[in-house]
């Protein structure tokens, strides 16, 4: 029996068992004499660092990221920081961290984390820069147009993730890209484009307009489709205008938008979004 309790014991910890309470008192107090009587930002700095940076025994690293989340609750700046000199590995985890903690993580201006971002989105490493795609498109970050599109022209892996960002964040700084993107000939990419198109509203409309008046049929049908789910009274004239030139040789569509404008001149049309897409990337 006692040979058996012991090979438990010794397969629980090979499995990375929790530490026995007394290792467990130990360690942390461990922690709390490192920490001492610091401030906040610096002890979270002092953490991040047995996380990150310095890595700990697997055990007093495990207590410290614990103690590291609740202790960024008020100040994250020390781990957008720690990013910058962590290894990959550790930069996706961080990425991660946010992406789970944004509701207290994301509060206030930090431009550290928009660079943060822009760091991840171009690293070398292919699991960073998913790390932060996912991010990207799940958390809200001001100004972040510039960033999303260089991000998906120097990865067209990352475009999905850019466009949901755009819908996320309604920012029409690069709605020309994204309205290009609806003829990507993509079937994810045009899906979140349609989508980020809905999230941007009605100043999307302006890269739409002038599609409807191409010569090409399938580029008016995709200008045409997107606008009917942000269209208002504003865009009527250009319906009408389609219903003149168009309607005959696309009859299907032609009721559609005919039923749309009816509802805008009654006050009565509430589009349904376009659905987000699910995967951002292909082998998800």
């Amino acid at each position: 029996m006692a040979s058996l309790a012991a090979a438990l014991l010794a397969a629980a910890l090979a499995a990375g068992a929790a530490p026995a309470p007394d290792r467990t008192a130990e360690l942390r107090q461990q922690l709390t004499e490192l920490l001492g009587d610091a401030p906040r930002a610096e002890r979270v700095k002092r953490l991040a660092r047995v996380v990150w940076l310095d890595p700990a025994e697997p055990e007093l690293r495990s207590i410290a990221k614990e103690w590291l989340v609740k202790e960024a609750e008020s100040n994250s700046a020390p781990i957008v920081l720690a990013f910058f000199d962590a290894p990959p590995a550790a930069q996706v985890e961080i990425l991660d961290l946010f992406r789970e903690h944004w509701s207290t993580w994301g509060r206030g201006t930090d431009p550290w984390r928009n660079e943060m971002l822009r760091v991840g989105l171009s690293s070398p490493d292919r699991s960073v820069r998913r790390a932060a795609a996912r991010l990207l498109a799940s958390a809200p970050f001001p100004r972040i147009a510039h960033i999303a599109v260089d991000a998906a022209m120097a990865d067209p892996d990352l475009t999905v993730a850019a466009l949901t960002a755009m819908a996320l964040n309604r920012d029409a700084h690069a709605v020309r890209w994204v309205c290009r993107q609806l003829l990507s000939g993509d079937d994810r990419v045009e899906a979140a484009a349609r989508h980020a198109i809905w999230g941007i509203g009605h100043p999307a409309a302006s890269c739409l307009l002038p599609m409807l008046e191409s010569d090409d049929r399938e580029t008016r049908r995709r200008a045409l489709e997107a606008l009917l789910t942000i269209a208002g009274e504003d865009e009527l004239p250009a319906l009408h205008r389609w219903l003149e030139l168009h309607a005959e040789e696309e009859p299907a569509l032609a009721d559609r938008v005919l039923d749309a404008v009816a509802q805008i001149e009654a006050g009565l049309y509430r589009p349904e979004p376009p659905p987000r897409p699910e995967r951002l990337f292909p082998d998800d």
